[in-house]
């Protein structure tokens, strides 16, 4: 009974990584201030003054307060000419992904060796973001196709969160012999 109460508690931490597939994924490392992007998404965009995008909202979106752009870390399938950008908000934050090039609709693959520094944002933006770690975040025109961006922490928390677990095992096998 108590293996497998473990091994539904180890397929319950990895079950978000198994259903990260066919989306968008922020990955946050809180410790260095590094964020990066993984996946791929294919869904209808939204025309924009300059383009057609895609937008996923973070909380508040009024008063900017910087842009971190992004654009390295994604390509666009509608064709050349696409930007990525995040939008800082004092409680917020918005990711667009722009296609300047025909098509009503696109695939955009993020580049996960792309990795950004988010050090310059206000501490309280980079508390704001670290609780989104673990949450889906909607785009923000419903119906057009994207999935979900999910945000989650680098992969060393996951080994850090096993190796408790693993430690604990060890301890209550020690106590009862």
């Amino acid at each position: 009974m108590k293996t497998s109460i473990l091994a539904l508690l180890f397929v319950g931490l990895l079950a978000p990584v198994g259903s990260l597939h066919a989306q968008i994924v922020l990955h946050l490392d809180t410790a260095n201030e590094k964020l990066w992007f993984s996946g791929a998404d294919t869904g209808a965009l939204q025309p924009f003054i300059i383009g057609q995008y895609a937008g996923w909202d973070m909380g508040d979106n009024l008063n900017p307060m910087g842009q971190l752009d992004v654009s390295a870390a994604f390509t666009a399938s509608s064709g050349p000419g696409s930007a990525a950008a995040i939008y800082a908000y004092p409680t917020g934050f918005e990711l667009l992904l722009i296609t300047f090039t025909g098509g009503s609709s696109s695939t955009f693959t993020a580049d996960p060796s792309q990795i950004f520094d988010y050090e310059p944002l206000e501490q309280s933006q980079k508390d704001w973001l670290a609780t989104l770690i673990g949450t889906s975040v909607a785009t923000h025109s419903p119906g057009d196709g994207f999935s979900p961006l999910q945000v989650v922490p680098e992969p060393s928390t996951y080994a850090l969160i096993v190796g408790v677990g693993a430690f604990a095992v060890a301890v209550l096998r020690r106590r009862k012999a």
